[in-house]
């Protein structure tokens, strides 16, 4: 979570008022739903299983901070541009799906959410 706020507070003020959170799991999803709003966060979205239905991004999001375990190929297919902006970490060495993913700072998408959002549904 410290990881992820402290890539949001990096952002201008200006691409804080268009950015939004993109998970790749539900689990991250979650846990940014349930502690986000103590940091300040804005909203989280993610495509995996039922989470897709909730729908995308609104088409205002243009800057998106996203944490995704598995390869970023998709992030880079669908943002003009993904930069690191940290790595997860638990802090107390536990493996698990999350330790070491990439927090990224995608901007540009390269189209509509509305056409984006199918590559972002996953099921597992």
């Amino acid at each position: 979570m410290r990881q992820i706020a402290a890539a949001y507070d990096r952002l201008s003020p200006a691409d804080k008022a268009v950015a939004v959170l993109l998970t790749g799991n539900y689990g991250e999803a979650g846990a940014l739903d349930r502690y986000g709003p103590a940091y300040h966060l804005p909203r989280v979205y993610s495509g995996q299983n039922e989470l897709y239905h909730l729908g995308p991004p609104p088409e205002s999001a243009t800057v998106v901070v996203a944490v995704f375990e598995d390869d970023r190929s998709l992030l880079d297919r669908s943002f003009g541009s993904c930069t690191a902006a940290g790595t997860l970490t638990n802090g107390v060495g536990v493996n698990n799906e999350e330790e070491g993913a990439a927090v990224l700072i995608c901007r540009k998408p390269l189209s509509s959410w509305k056409n984006l959002w199918p590559s972002f549904h996953r099921f597992s």
